[in-house]
């Protein structure tokens, strides 16, 4: 009989890497083809604007600081939650313009996509969940 190690099925080790190392190829790849979204640039002199800006830079930081961390799955689920909240705070500040809204999205999307990568338990909570504690905390 074969020993479990590391990389034996038995231990789930083979499978489970491997099932790890192709999901960071697939989201390599999905991030190469991604409609790439200009985060840096001319800001024109409105509030949506530069609010955009201004999250656009802060987002992008934050992507950075999360793939130097290490997180569990709490982290991940307060990462995630904070995300949501700040989805909808966000673009109702950069107003219905395109561009700015889409940056602000894709770069919040980043970051959840960068915590899941960095998570040692990804288990991400449901949007349901995420209004419904996202609605509770706003009544109290």
């Amino acid at each position: 009989p074969l020993e479990a190690g590391p990389f034996s099925t038995a231990a789930g080790g083979r499978n489970s890497a491997f099932a790890l190392e192709t999901g960071n190829v697939e989201r390599t790849l999905a991030k190469i083809f991604r409609d790439k979204v200009k985060v840096f640039g001319v800001v024109t002199f409105t509030q949506p604007h530069i609010v955009a800006a201004i999250a656009g830079v802060a987002l992008k930081s934050m992507v950075e600081c999360i793939r130097l961390q290490a997180l569990g799955r709490a982290g991940l689920q307060q990462l995630q939650l904070d995300c949501h909240y700040l989805r909808a705070l966000l673009c109702s500040r950069t107003g219905t313009g395109a561009s700015s809204t889409q940056v602000v999205e894709s770069l919040l999307d980043e970051v959840v996509a960068a915590g899941v990568e960095r998570a040692a338990d990804p288990q991400l909570l449901e949007p349901l969940v995420l209004d419904r504690i996202i609605e509770c905390a706003s009544i109290s």
